[in-house]
């Protein structure tokens, strides 16, 4: 079957398409073998966020966020790159300006709501309630579906939600211990 060359209209909504999808903007180019195996490799990484959950892991959060977007900017340059029988010209350079906006866009389309969607949620600490845990402006990530999986043990720190605002609490006691304050000290199970 003959190809016809890409315009680059085509080639950019091949672009934008494998930003959000990688793969997709492949099969729009007639490259189905790469397509079918950014595809997967796409559908991949979607599993590790939900259902293995892999970001409750820092590292694990850091590597699926890096192999994505590497991923999605291989596919926007893939697409933008392309370059067939039928049109032996190079694309334009210039195109490759929109390799970064893609691949943002792309990121932000899918993997973000994929990873709220998964119950993690980026908060910012604005109290200095647990100092030297917690600092006035620290950012971190919170799990809302951790203790479904776990169960609560002392020093886990908590977010909880009160009244209009949340904050983080650490546990200090758990069902069976008996706490008492005494001399603005906490004495857990008689031991202070």
């Amino acid at each position: 079957m003959q190809q016809r060359p890409a315009g680059t209209k085509q080639r950019l909504l091949a672009a934008l398409l494998s930003a959000v999808a990688p793969g997709a903007g492949q099969f729009i180019l007639g490259q189905r073998r790469k397509g079918g195996v950014l595809l997967i490799a796409f559908v991949g990484g979607l599993v590790c966020v939900w259902p293995l959950r892999l970001p409750r892991f820092f590292a694990l959060l850091i590597l699926v966020a890096f192999v994505w977007l590497g991923l999605s900017l291989y596919a926007v340059c893939a697409t933008l790159l392309e370059r067939s029988e039928s049109a032996p010209q190079r694309p334009s350079k210039w195109l490759l300006l929109a390799v970064p906006l893609l691949a943002y866009i792309g990121f932000n389309l899918v993997f973000t709501p994929f990873f709220l969607g998964a119950g993690f949620r980026a908060l910012k600490f604005d109290s200095s309630a647990m100092e030297t845990t917690l600092l006035i402006g620290d950012q971190f990530i919170s799990d809302a579906n951790y203790y479904r999986y776990e169960k609560v043990a002392r020093n886990d720190l908590v977010v909880m939600r009160r009244k209009d605002y949340q904050t983080v609490k650490r546990v200090v006691a758990i069902g069976g211990d008996t706490i008492e304050g005494k001399n603005r000290r906490i004495i857990l199970n008689g031991l202070g």
